[in-house]
């Protein structure tokens, strides 16, 4: 629960990490965490990683997002330790420009890690900043702090904060394309160094590319449509030459083997080029709300294929597919249920006719194995007046049709086109729910189809 950060928030309003039950909390380990803790959530024990600065956003992203969807706006009057949620939302960001802002750039700062992540090049555990620690400036943890700004502008009940946080959001975007956007590579450099690089001269870091903080700078509005196209298509690019699955890829080229202490980071290892669904998704958010429709669809296909495929919800994977980290990571999951909603709010709304449209026409009700569905190759658009019915609504028809499983084409807009063109109606509608591979009996009733076959009748 986000309230529980917000116990352990300290005094000059920095966020922790994560926490734990302090009964599993090794609170005397020299070599561990130092824990912090709470007199008013006693039962747990709060560490915090202090190379990344995303921390302090990524709670008030968390509180955004459960505010829109729940519409409880009463939530940011909850009183904790004696402040609202909004006033210590505040505070939070407030911290950022206390603590992490740079004069000299107008932007924040940061340990030096690989794009988005959270282990530090110098250790070899990586997770605390100390004496040998290089201090940078990247894309990642101010595109995050624009998109934070933004969300907290946006639910503030207090108007004021609003006021407060505009002009500041104004100058970091100034700043953003001013010092970390390379405009002849059309990419945004990895780091400013503030007091020189961990990584060897004859290392040319600006060859990689950051995907994760490059996703987070489109959901923040730092690129425009025609920057958004050519990033994608890096991306694309990206992953064939690294071989891998899904513009999850955090980087690529990657950093070299020894460029970090901790043994995790070789090449295409954890946040070193290794596949992020978890940030891969958030592009496919960025994608959807821009237009690139067809984009976005195409490219969160193999993210859910291996959800699937391996049957729960992994941290990353490995450019050929490998499950790593968590089973169960919960990030992954969410992102993947955004990034559909996203694409289901979209499809609601395009082109979308009331039922009423198909009086007069031709009603196809298609059920059954591969035939039925979308499991052919050649997808085909209609010429003539045909639609897909789905959950109620029309929607002018292609392949592959919604409703039915599979990605690719079927017989049946080519049939409704022929239907037409020998004037056996006016107009065609398509009601698809075949299921490629199912068996007779599961549409019957009692079958676990059996609703999805009479739904659409009644």
């Amino acid at each position: 629960m986000s309230e529980h950060f917000f116990h352990f928030q300290g005094e000059g309003g920095d966020i922790v990490d994560g926490y734990m039950d302090i009964r599993k909390a090794n609170l005397n380990d020299p070599e561990g965490y130092r824990y912090r803790l709470s007199e008013t959530c006693p039962q747990y024990a709060a560490h915090k990683n202090t190379v990344e600065t995303d921390y302090e956003t990524s709670l008030v992203q968390a509180v955004y997002q459960y505010v829109k969807k729940s519409q409880n706006t009463a939530y940011l009057q909850t009183v904790i330790n004696g402040k609202t949620v909004e006033q210590r939302m505040d505070e939070a960001l407030q911290y950022l420009m206390n603590e992490k802002f740079n004069k000299q750039y107008g932007l924040i700062t940061g340990a030096t890690t690989a794009d988005w992540g959270d282990v530090q090049s110098e250790h070899p555990w990586g997770v605390a900043i100390d004496e040998n620690t290089h201090y940078t400036i990247d894309i990642y943890d101010n595109a995050m702090l624009v998109l934070a700004i933004d969300n907290f502008k946006e639910i503030a009940v207090n108007k004021a904060y609003g006021e407060k946080w505009k002009s500041v959001k104004k100058q970091l975007i100034t700043n953003i394309r001013k010092h970390l956007w390379d405009s002849q590579r059309q990419k945004f450099i990895p780091h400013i160094y503030l007091n020189g690089s961990p990584f060897p001269e004859t290392f040319d870091e600006n060859q990689v590319y950051y995907h994760g903080g490059t996703a987070v700078a489109i959901l923040a509005g730092l690129l425009t449509k025609e920057e958004i196209a050519h990033a994608n298509q890096r991306m694309l690019e990206n992953v064939e030459k690294a071989h891998a699955q899904t513009i999850g890829l955090t980087m690529y080229p990657t950093y070299p083997t020894g460029s970090f202490q901790n043994v995790g980071m070789h090449p295409y290892g954890y946040q070193n080029g290794g596949d992020w669904t978890w940030f891969g998704a958030r592009m496919i958010w960025g994608l959807t709300e821009n237009g690139f429709i067809k984009e976005a669809y195409e490219e969160l296909k193999p993210m859910l294929e291996r959800v699937v495929e391996n049957k729960g919800f992994n941290e990353w994977y490995t450019p050929a597919g490998e499950p790593k980290g968590s089973g169960t990571f919960r990030g992954e999951a969410g992102v993947l249920c955004r990034a559909i909603e996203g694409l289901q709010k979209w499809a609601e709304n395009y082109q979308s006719v009331s039922v009423e449209e198909d009086q007069g026409g031709m009603i196809l009700f298609i059920f059954g194995q591969s035939n039925s569905a979308n499991h052919s190759v050649g997808k085909y658009q209609p010429e003539h007046q045909v639609y897909n019915y789905f959950e109620g609504r029309l929607y002018p028809s292609s392949d592959p049709l919604i409703g039915a499983t599979g990605y690719g084409a079927s017989v049946w807009n080519r049939l409704a086109d022929k239907l037409i063109d020998e004037k056996i109606t006016t107009k065609v509608t398509l009601v698809p729910i075949g299921v490629g591979g199912v068996e007779i009996a599961a549409w019957a009733k009692g079958g676990y189809l059996y609703d999805k076959l009479t739904q659409p009748i009644a």
